[in-house]
């Protein structure tokens, strides 16, 4: 039992070194990542501007809204008849699935 005993505390005392040597590791300067402490960086892209945002949101709505009535225009057609012009405006089955790429 004895023998058991002194086993298990070199194998816990080693645990514990290695957990301290991780964490001093994880402090120090000569790794490829950014250490722990390590301040963020600044982003490389600057914000928008709030007419910058406007615009894009107006973009977004105005998009919104032709798709929208382009669809309402879609589904009102009657199904034998020609699709409406702005049938062409919008693209269908151009982004795959996720996840539905072949593998290498």
């Amino acid at each position: 039992m004895a023998v058991h005993r002194s086993v298990r505390r070199q194998i816990c005392a080693a645990l514990a070194v290695a957990g301290i040597f991780a964490l001093v590791s994880a402090c120090s300067q000569s790794g490829v990542y950014p250490t722990v402490l390590d301040d963020p960086t600044e982003p490389s892209d600057p914000t928008l501007t709030p007419a910058q945002v406007k615009q894009a949101t107006d973009n977004l709505l105005s998009d919104r809204d032709h798709l929208h009535s382009c669809t309402q225009q879609i589904a009102s057609a009657a199904p034998d008849a020609a699709p409406p012009e702005c049938a062409s405006t919008i693209v269908t089955d151009s982004t795959p699935a996720a996840g539905a790429a072949a593998k290498p």
